[in-house]
């Protein structure tokens, strides 16, 4: 498994021992026999090994796994932290604007209520005025309507008795 783990990690970019690998090409374009043939030449197995090239024991391909291995680790659990740290800024700008959102809405009720009111009173106030006037106006027409009649009575009378 180690070694299968091990062949796996060799081919991947940006993998710090280069000399481990045939080429210094993306695996996607070296072929699956060609790849595990060069990683066969290159861990020992198979074809007469060239001098220059240096063939690892068991222990020193574990010690590169679990180097590989400690470096992927890093490299995810300080990518999980970076999308954390973001998640909780996303959280807080979000949480602000919307309690923000709702402190404007409740400052715009507050102050449209009281203007709302204001403006209520107010017409009220020349509602009431108005229909006063109205009243008191008409209360004088009839005033001054009755006391004709009474003056129109009083003079027919008169002219009655004269007579």
């Amino acid at each position: 498994m180690a070694l299968n783990l091990a062949r796996q990690l060799r081919f991947h970019r940006g993998f710090p021992y280069r000399y481990y690998r045939g080429t210094h090409h993306h695996s996607r374009y070296i072929h699956n026999t060609a790849r595990k043939r060069a990683i066969d030449e290159l861990l020992g197995e198979g074809v007469a090994k060239p001098e220059g090239i240096k063939v690892l024991s068991q222990l020193e391909r574990l010690s590169v796994v679990e180097t590989e291995l400690t470096i992927l680790t890093k490299t995810i659990n300080n990518g999980l932290g970076r999308i954390e740290s973001w998640i909780k800024l996303m959280a807080t700008f979000g949480s602000g604007t919307v309690l923000f959102g709702f402190g404007t809405l409740a400052y715009k009720v507050i102050v449209y209520d009281i203007t709302a009111n204001k403006e209520m009173r107010d017409h009220i106030e020349r509602t009431t005025a108005a229909s006063e006037r109205r009243i008191e106006e008409k209360l004088e027409n009839l005033k001054l309507s009755t006391k004709s009649e009474l003056d129109n009575l009083r003079l027919s009378m008169e002219l009655n008795i004269r007579k």
